[in-house]
């Protein structure tokens, strides 16, 4: 058994000397430096470089000899080399801490980012030196400078996009308002940042689907879109066509949503003018302009095709006694109801207008079989018998109805509508409420 588990005292390591003490620490201070990460600097208060690890090679490329003597403003970039003046001229002078990051020239002729930061000390003869700790933070300042340049983009793309980009937090508070906001509806970004802007969604449907937004009905990523109507600050109306996506954290906690808000309020215009151009007024269905310009375009297709399709050409039999005994608003009903009746009486692929006064139009767009044009016909009188309810009370309607078919009665639309036309006339000579060729 030792002596130790014995019990016996241990043995008495005799002091350091005061040599020995200082050779240690020398030691110790040796290793930490020379196998530091991070270059280390010491200089004279002039910039003269007295003392550099020797990782600098590593660092730098440069071996410690060619360092050694040279001047520390002579590594710097000519644009980094006034901060690093001012900063070092402030450790000699004030004995201010250096904190700056700066581009040193590389051996290679590249340029490295060290994060530097010193102080000034005196030696024990009472000598004045500054040391630098420098660390290479070249990537991080790449990729920074990269993530700035995103950012710039970013935001010029931001400020030049025609569209308004609206951001709002948890709570509908703006946290981004682009130029577009601004001229779209009137408010600059300081008066809007940081709070809502009610005013701008008087009908309230563009607060609840920001709503519908945060509470996540969207956490995949898509976009609410919508359209509705916004108020400027002046008081005008702008239509929009929003769209609305979520933001996450890198948790995946929602932080708000950004909106994307487009003036559509001349395509609306326009829009509703080209449905005008093409809508009958009385009925809202098809009129004779939007008719005939299917009728073309169907002689074109099915000439290609060489297949068939047939015009009817309906006219409602002694509906001038209906408007004489009830009126014009009683008679534009039972219109629109026969209207109604026509359409559920001809395939989606069919067209049935209004073609004027008491005559409508069905272009039956292909024939599936010989005799399929009289049968849509023949379903027309007997729906049209049945009685019909407008304007709160009910009629009896007749119809005749004339058919002309492309190619057997005409190759071009004038004269298929000619055709139907005059075989309308005909049914009529027949006793009305049938249909003719």
């Amino acid at each position: 058994m030792s002596a130790f588990m014995q019990g016996a005292a241990p043995a008495v390591r005799p002091p350091q000397t005061e040599a020995e003490i200082r050779t240690e620490r020398d030691d110790r201070f040796r290793h930490l430096v020379e196998n530091a990460f991070d270059v280390i600097l010491e200089c004279a208060p002039s910039g003269r470089i007295l003392y550099v690890s020797p990782n600098i090679v590593d660092v730098l490329g440069y071996p410690s000899d060619e360092i050694i003597g040279t001047f520390l403003i002579d590594l710097l970039h000519a644009e980094d080399a006034p901060r690093g003046v001012f900063a070092f001229s402030a450790a000699v002078r004030d004995d201010a801490r250096i904190h700056e990051t700066l581009r040193y020239r590389a051996r290679s002729g590249d340029w490295r980012h060290l994060e530097g930061r010193g102080s000034a000390y005196r030696t024990s003869t009472g000598k004045l030196r500054v040391v630098i700790i420098g660390r290479d933070v070249t990537s991080r300042e790449h990729a920074d400078d990269q993530l700035r340049r995103i950012q710039q983009r970013l935001e010029l793309h931001l400020r030049q996009l025609p569209a308004a980009v609206i951001s709002w937090d948890t709570d509908g508070n703006v946290t981004e308002w682009n130029p577009a906001a601004e001229r779209m509806f009137g408010y600059s970004r300081d008066e809007v940042m940081g709070r809502p802007v009610p005013a701008i969604d008087p009908s309230g449907d563009h607060v609840e689907a920001l709503a519908r937004g945060i509470e996540g009905l969207d956490d995949a990523g898509d976009a609410v879109r919508f359209v509705s109507e916004n108020q400027t600050k002046s008081g005008a109306t702008v239509m929009c066509a929003w769209s609305i996506v979520p933001m996450h954290d890198a948790t995946g906690a929602m932080t708000g949503v950004i909106t994307i808000a487009e003036n559509v309020s001349e395509r609306d215009r326009a829009r509703r003018l080209e449905e005008a151009a093409f809508k009958d007024p009385v009925t809202g269905m098809p009129n004779r302009r939007l008719f005939d310009d299917r009728l073309a375009a169907a002689v074109d297709s099915t000439r290609r095709r060489n297949d068939a399709f047939a015009v009817l050409y309906i006219d409602l039999d002694d509906f001038k006694a209906i408007n004489d005994r009830y009126g014009h608003l009683v008679g534009d009903a039972v219109l629109t109801a026969v209207g109604l009746r026509l359409r559920v009486c001809v395939r989606e692929t069919d067209v049935v207008a209004r073609l004027g006064g008491d005559e409508f139009g069905v272009l039956i767009t292909r024939l599936e079989t010989n005799g399929y044009a009289e049968e849509v016909a023949q379903r027309i009188l007997e729906s049209l018998r049945k009685p019909l309810a407008a304007a709160d009370r009910s009629f009896d309607v007749r119809a005749s109805i004339g058919i002309s078919q492309f190619p057997a009665d005409g190759t071009d639309a004038g004269t298929l509508h000619r055709k139907a036309d005059a075989a309308m006339y005909r049914a009529k000579e027949k006793g009305k409420s049938t249909y003719s060729f």
